[in-house]
């Protein structure tokens, strides 16, 4: 039995076709594990699905890391 917990976004979901241009992406491994670059390959190859980057908030990260040093 797996326990394993996890956060997820309501409303966002993997595209399970091969991406119509390229770029850097979230991409869903055929082992099931989710990491960033570019697609290679054909659907199934060795990715069998993508989703968008997630937007940085570049301001508040860099509020963030000033207050840490603090």
């Amino acid at each position: 039995m797996n326990n394993e917990t996890y956060v997820a976004a309501e409303h966002t979901e993997w595209v399970y076709e091969k991406p119509k241009r390229g770029g850097k992406t979230l991409l869903l491994t055929i082992g099931g594990i989710c990491l960033t670059g570019n697609w290679t390959g054909e659907l199934g190859q060795y990715f069998m699905a993508w989703a968008p980057m997630l937007k940085r908030n570049k301001v508040l990260e860099a509020e963030i890391l000033k207050a840490r040093k603090a």
